[in-house]
């Protein structure tokens, strides 16, 4: 017997941004400094990101049960770990179905 378990996998990465200077970042107050507008830099930063060849690398995974739990879709598989080594994920739902009928028969004692 087994319960259908949705799960969620978050994964973070991180990546190092060269944010090119701009003179509209810069703010210049009345005494005569400046100040660079730290929104602007970020929201480069974050454009520059979503662009090719970001060395992005993974920083953590996390894996939880998902807040939502809902009938698995038609569309989707799932995995079914077993003792016997079979990997279920291969499979599609209906011959997970099957085969567990025939291994749960099998596993009866008459």
């Amino acid at each position: 017997m087994s319960l259908l378990l949705r799960v969620r996998r978050t994964i973070t990465s991180d990546a190092f941004i060269s944010v090119p200077i701009t003179n509209a970042m810069m703010a210049e107050h009345s005494d005569g400094s400046s100040r660079m507008d730290m929104d602007l830099l970020f929201a480069d930063g974050i454009a520059y990101a979503a662009g090719e060849g970001v060395d992005w690398q993974v920083e953590d995974t996390v894996i939880e049960v998902h807040p939502i739990q809902k009938p698995i879709p038609e569309d989707r598989i799932q995995y079914v770990p077993d003792a016997a080594g079979i990997d279920w994920a291969q499979f599609d739902n209906e011959s997970i179905e099957a085969a567990q009928a025939l291994r749960d028969n099998n596993n009866q004692v008459e």
